[in-house]
């Protein structure tokens, strides 16, 4: 259980290899007891190892390895935590649809109303995967403007940076 945090806190600090250490020390370990808890951890530790070492591919594929895109299923708690993780992996791989789906069922499970964290969550991969620029542009100044934005500073970061690309993007 230990390991398994430690190896989240890790890769989000890009400390890929230490990361993937810890990551299959924990897999071995849960799968074969099938610690659903733990397997999805060690999916997020790969999906965060792989997005920052920008390894879009391999992100998505330890993502979808949490929950498939449009499903939040029960009882899942890295599926809701890593719906941002997923949107990106997706986009960058050309997956926009599986992406919009994903965004549309965060919308769809009621997120938002979960936690300001989801919410701004939520806002940010609506925009990402909207394909109607008043649409994403209503949903990232939603997520902007959020009241708790300043409260998560990395997502909001990681927001503001996809919005930024989509205006270099459209604008040129």
């Amino acid at each position: 259980h230990t390991r398994a945090y430690l190896g989240l806190l890790a890769a989000m600090r890009g400390q890929t290899e230490r990361a993937r250490e810890l990551q299959a020390t924990v897999d071995a370990w849960a799968r074969p007891r099938g610690v659903g808890f733990l397997t999805q951890i060690a999916d997020a530790i790969g999906t965060a190892a792989a997005l920052s070492e920008g390894d879009y591919e391999a992100a998505y594929l330890h993502a979808i390895g949490i929950t498939p895109p449009g499903t939040f299923t029960p009882y899942a708690h890295q599926a809701s935590r890593t719906l941002l993780d997923l949107v990106e992996a997706a986009l960058h791989t050309g997956r926009s649809e599986q992406a919009r789906t994903h965004a549309l069922a965060a919308r769809d499970a009621g997120l938002p109303d979960i936690s300001p964290r989801l919410a701004l969550l939520t806002h940010g991969a609506l925009a990402m995967t909207a394909t109607d620029p008043t649409e994403a542009d209503e949903n990232y100044h939603h997520a902007e403007t959020h009241p708790a934005a300043a409260t998560f500073p990395f997502e909001l970061a990681r927001i503001r940076l996809a919005h930024g690309i989509r205006l270099r993007h459209t604008q040129g």
